[in-house]
C-alpha cells in the first residue's frame, strides 16, 4: 500500500502556521491572551494530522516505520476538552 502524505503534511503545516500567527498576534510583552475558541480549529486540525501520521505503518519495514501512536492504548488529548 502506498500512502500519499501530501495532504496530511499540508494540513499540519497550515494548522501550525495559523496557530503561530494567532498566538504571535496575541502576544503582548511576552504574555499571550487568546480565546480558546479562536484557536480551536487549528488545534483540532493539528491533532488530526499528528494522530494520522502516528497511526500509519509499513509492514515491509518492521522496526523502521511502525505505529507510534495506538489509540487503543492511549488517547491524544483534545484541546479545550472540558469533559
Amino acid at each position: 500500500m502506498n500512502v500519499d502524505f501530501n495532504n496530511v503534511r499540508k494540513i499540519a503545516i497550515e494548522a501550525y502556521t495559523a496557530l503561530c500567527d494567532k498566538l504571535n498576534r496575541a502576544n503582548t510583552d511576552g504574555e499571550v491572551r487568546i480565546s480558546a475558541n479562536h484557536i480551536q480549529r487549528d488545534m483540532d486540525d493539528l491533532r488530526m494530522a499528528i494522530s494520522t501520521i502516528g497511526m500509519v505503518f509499513d509492514k515491509t519495514k518492521p522496526g523502521e516505520f511502525d505505529v507510534v501512536y495506538d489509540p487503543e492504548k492511549r488517547r491524544m488529548p483534545d484541546f479545550n476538552d472540558n469533559e
